[in-house]
């Protein structure tokens, strides 16, 4: 269930930062759900792009492809059940699909990258891996389902939001970011973990 909306202030930075992402995973659960891919999708990249400029270098002023790779090397890609696929895969795929709405980008041009194809529903990421395999693709293309891809970014954000809250010398780099984010709503402050984590 999405935690309830309510029209209020966040009362601090982290619970600001919170609202934000909150309200973003629960619209790529709606977009999911809906079989909405594309926006799905776009949703997903943007919410990792957000955390990933939050999460670079106090020293930066904006973020490059490097603080993504660092975010999703740290955060996304560590647990067993991470998507087969590296930060570099996911950053192509992003670039592809915020800028031209398709799955190729300069960096999977150039081979430095492999397309992402997605499994969506009860299709199996398996039978796609082995399709891109027995085409001799497999080099050039990673399979990943929707599925995992929601749940390991949800589970990311978790991880990145308790480090915030438990590191100092992170939240001093993140904290003063928090002005940034629109939080247009926001929910009870013990329903957070829950949802982050798949509750």
């Amino acid at each position: 269930m999405h935690p309830r909306h309510r029209t209020m202030q966040p009362i601090n930075a982290i619970e600001h930062i919170e609202a934000s992402m909150i309200e973003m995973l629960a619209a790529i659960d709606l977009l999911v759900d809906g079989e909405y891919q594309r926006p799905a999708l776009i949703l997903i990249y943007s919410a990792i792009d957000a955390s990933a400029s939050l999460a670079r270098p106090e020293s930066k002023e904006y973020s490059t492809r490097q603080d993504f790779f660092r975010w999703v090397d740290r955060y996304l890609l560590t647990s067993g059940a991470a998507p087969r696929c590296s930060a570099i895969d996911l950053y192509a795929a992003r670039c592809g699909l915020l800028h031209t709405h398709a799955p190729e980008a300069a960096l999977s041009d150039s081979g430095e990258a492999r397309i992402i194809g997605y499994a969506w529903g009860n299709a199996s990421v398996d039978v796609l891996r082995d399709l891109f395999v027995r085409q001799g693709r497999s080099q050039t293309h990673a399979a990943v389902h929707i599925d995992e891809l929601v749940a390991a970014t949800k589970r990311a954000v978790a991880t990145f939001l308790e480090e915030v809250r438990s590191t100092p010398s992170l939240r001093a780099v993140v904290w003063p970011r928090a002005r940034m984010l629109a939080a247009v709503s926001t929910a009870e402050a013990n329903e957070y973990s829950a949802y982050l984590e798949g509750g």
